[in-house]
């Protein structure tokens, strides 16, 4: 029995000086870190109407679309105007700018037209951080017919919507 008792006692100190090594030679590292991820931001600047008969608001600009609020005064038949502006990235990713909408109530009339630049409707334009770019809208009345009035006002706003460059068709 007192060898036995002995024996226990060995083994309880044998592993009581291995944990003590192991203790020894171990060490515990602790890393603190704050990871971020980017955002989306556009801002829509240099709004420029060609002459006092357009008039422009800006209504929005948020990671998903910049939008303005576009009405013409006083239209008359063979009416051509314009609207200059420029889209920033001033988000920390690329965007991609893949459509452009028109939202009015009602909407502009049928014998108006409203045209836009290539690249906006088509062929599709990716921003880089920090880069920007030129866009237009034309909006043009018919000639003269029964059904194109005089002097006429109408309001509609101008979507333009964009993704993260990654969601990209």
């Amino acid at each position: 029995m007192k060898k036995i008792g002995l024996l226990c006692l060995a083994v309880v100190l044998a592993l009581g000086l291995v944990g003590g090594g192991f203790a020894y030679w171990s060490d515990t590292l602790t890393i603190t870190t704050t990871v971020s991820t980017g955002y989306l931001q556009l801002k829509l600047t240099n709004i420029v109407p060609s002459n006092s008969n357009i008039t422009c608001i800006k209504t929005s600009e948020t990671g998903e679309a910049v939008s303005f609020t576009l009405t013409v005064s006083d239209a008359y038949p063979g009416y051509e105007g314009k609207v200059d502006f420029k889209i920033e990235n001033t988000g920390t990713i690329p965007a991609y700018i893949y459509d452009i909408d028109f939202d009015g109530s009602p909407a502009y009339p049928s014998w108006s037209h409203i045209g836009w630049d290539d690249i906006i409707w088509g062929e599709y334009k990716t921003l880089n951080v920090g880069q920007s770019y030129d866009g237009f809208i034309t909006v043009t009345i018919d000639a003269p017919g029964p059904d194109v009035p005089e002097n006429y006002t109408f309001t509609f706003e101008v979507i333009i919507k964009s993704k993260q460059w990654n969601y990209a068709p």
